[in-house]
């Protein structure tokens, strides 16, 4: 089973189109989890591990696509 996770900016408008176009490509057994998160959320993340630069991303509302 292979997994991928994206981050990014996204407005209301841009999720719903790439939720859209999801629905067009994913397969029966695949899934997509579209996550909506707010600043606030965002900066109570816990990791535990290698995980990604906060620096690149601090300050910015975010959606995670995983």
């Amino acid at each position: 089973m292979q997994k991928s996770a994206f981050l990014g900016d996204l407005n209301r408008n841009q999720s719903d189109s790439l939720a859209l176009e999801c629905e067009a490509v994913v397969e029966e057994s695949d899934s997509v989890y579209v996550f909506p998160m707010c600043e606030d959320c965002f900066d109570k993340i816990k990791l535990i591990g290698t995980g990604f630069d906060r620096e690149l991303v601090a300050g910015m509302m975010l959606t995670k696509v995983f």
